[in-house]
């Protein structure tokens, strides 16, 4: 009688010649190391028939010492499944976190950009209002200066005058007066003016720097 089996490895369909002994206990394939409980082939009565004794004789130690080998390769790849499914939710929980930054830094990104055409809208107005009141300060000076120019005029003239009519001398000079007063005036209101377009200046300054800060 033969002391020998034939059987299928479930894993990869090698063919494997066992022990009789072997038909119902774990074994392991040679070419996958894929392990199984061993059984005899259909087609080996012989081997189907044969008595498996339940105290039969245990497997040499070159089998046992691949079985041990199979039984610490498995132990090693759970243990790496494990490490594995670890890791994963170690970068999902990251992968997550990147996520929420992402989202606040959009939404920070927005802020900060409807800050700045806000800002931008606002100096805009400021320059509308800054060209507009130097329009018109500008006009008031151009008024000034032709004054002052009539009035340059007119003093000579006047003097031409007292030059020439010299029996009206006291009436020049009383014109005369009346000019300083008014020509004294007219220093006045320059120099009033002279103050507010300082004033304009320095808000103009104030604006600039306002404005390069908001830009950067």
């Amino acid at each position: 009688m033969s002391t020998h089996i034939d059987t299928l490895c479930p894993n990869c369909g090698r063919s494997l010649r066992l022990r009789q002994e072997y038909v119902g206990k774990t074994v392991a394939c040679k070419q996958c190391q894929h392990t199984f409980k061993a059984q005899a082939q259909a087609t080996d009565d012989r081997a189907l028939s044969a008595p498996v004794p339940e105290n039969g004789p245990k497997p040499d130690v070159d089998e046992q010492e691949q079985l041990d080998a199979v039984h610490d390769i498995l132990q090693k790849q759970r243990a790496g499944r494990q490490a594995d499914r670890e890791k994963i939710g170690q970068l999902t929980a990251e992968l997550q976190t990147v996520r929420d930054d992402r989202e606040r830094l959009d939404r920070e990104r927005q802020e900060a950009v409807a800050k700045a055409v806000r800002r931008k809208e606002r100096l805009a107005r400021f320059e509308r209002d800054l060209d507009t009141e130097r329009l018109g300060h500008q006009t008031t000076r151009d008024d000034l200066s032709r004054q002052l120019e009539a009035a340059r005029d007119r003093e000579t003239a006047e003097q031409e005058k007292g030059l020439r009519l010299t029996g009206e001398l006291d009436a020049v000079r009383a014109e005369r007066e009346t000019l300083d007063r008014d020509r004294q005036a007219a220093v006045a209101e320059a120099a009033r003016i002279a103050g507010e377009l300082e004033a304009v200046r320095a808000e103009r300054e104030t604006l600039d720097r306002d404005r390069q800060a908001a830009v950067a």
